[in-house]
């Protein structure tokens, strides 16, 4: 081979060997943004998943208190314990002068089942006695009336004062009724009874 055509071939090879090293440059930078492409696809589904997580939590957050006050509400409802008169039974009484009133009055002490439910809901059934029809002061009792407290064949123990919510119906003497709301416990208020029914209200 001749000296010149020994160049022209030299010369064509550093031209081919440099076009091919551009290729394979450009070939490897199409596959970096290819790779860059594919990662940021990866990248865009990854911060999608991420948001539909934080959106998803922000709204389990926002309903979480909604779901704690149905909780409590309905707890509270559930919570209206049922006792019975021979739960009220358990009192001994002990005579008390009151310099208010100028008598000697019949002292409660509470057993100590008495006592845990003072301030708690509570539900109990008995004979209405309309005390005054017209003020709505109504009494709840264990006994019909022919036998009540009045009549002396129970006693304080045997009969609560219902302090009805407003807008409570009114009651015929005898009828039967299951109520619930607060229990009070009273010692020496000789205008109310020994057991108070406060927000009473009639169980449906």
């Amino acid at each position: 081979m001749s000296e010149k055509m020994e160049r022209i071939s030299r010369s064509g090879y550093q031209r081919i060997s440099a076009l091919t090293t551009k290729a394979h440059e450009g070939l490897s930078q199409r596959r970096t943004n290819f790779v860059s492409r594919e990662d940021a696809k990866k990248q865009r589904a990854v911060n999608r998943k991420s948001s539909i997580v934080n959106r998803s939590s922000q709204i389990l957050f926002s309903l979480v208190p909604i779901v704690l006050l149905l909780l409590i509400s309905s707890s509270v409802i559930a919570q209206h314990r049922r006792i019975d008169w021979d739960l009220l039974a358990k009192v001994e009484w002990s005579e008390k002068y009151s310099e208010e009133h100028d008598e000697v009055f019949y002292y409660p002490k509470f057993a100590t089942e008495v006592l845990a439910v003072n301030g708690q809901p509570v539900q109990i059934k008995g004979y209405v006695i309309p005390v005054d029809v017209e003020t709505g002061y109504f009494v709840l009792s264990a006994n019909p009336f022919a036998s009540c407290f009045f009549c002396g064949q129970a006693g304080p123990e045997s009969i609560l004062e219902l302090q009805m919510k407003a807008g409570g119906k009114r009651f015929k003497t005898d009828d039967v009724v299951s109520f619930k709301g607060t229990l009070r416990l009273n010692y020496e208020d000789l205008m109310h009874c020994n057991y108070i029914l406060e927000e009473a209200e009639v169980v449906k």
